[in-house]
C-alpha cells in the first residue's frame, strides 16, 4: 500500500499541470480504470462494515485491494503519451485513489509515505 502511495503521490506531482477541470467517466474506458473506481465506490461500505464490526482489518484488506487494483492501473495506463484529456481523467482517477489510501492508512494509525 504504501508504495504505491508513493508512486501515485510521485506521479501526480509530475503532472500537476493536467488537472481535470471536472469528471468524465467516459474517457476511462479501461478494464484497469474500471476496477480503481469499482474500488473506490466500495470505501464508505468497507468503513461502516469495518466500525460496525469493530474490525480494523476490513479496511486493511479493502485498503490492499484498492492497492492492487491501482497498481495494475498504474503500469497499464500511460499519462505521458496519451491525449491531454485522457492523461487528466485517469491522473483524476489516481488522485482519488492515492486519498482514499491516504485516508484510509490514516484512520488505521499509518502515516503514507511521500519519499523512500
Amino acid at each position: 500500500m504504501q508504495f504505491i502511495y508513493y508512486r501515485l503521490h510521485n506521479l501526480i506531482e509530475q503532472h500537476k499541470n493536467h488537472k481535470a477541470k471536472e469528471c468524465d467517466p467516459k474517457a476511462l474506458k479501461e478494464q484497469e480504470a474500471i476496477n480503481v473506481a469499482v474500488e473506490i465506490s466500495k470505501y464508505e461500505e468497507k468503513l461502516i462494515e469495518s466500525d460496525l464490526k469493530l474490525e480494523p482489518s476490513i479496511l486493511a484488506h479493502y485498503l490492499l485491494r484498492l492497492a492492487v487494483r491501482t497498481n495494475e492501473a498504474y503500469d497499464a495506463l500511460n499519462i505521458r503519451d496519451t491525449d491531454t484529456h485522457t492523461a487528466s481523467q485517469r491522473l483524476l482517477l489516481f488522485n482519488c485513489s492515492k486519498r482514499v489510501l491516504e485516508d484510509g492508512l490514516k484512520l488505521l494509525g499509518l502515516r503514507a509515505l511521500k519519499n523512500m
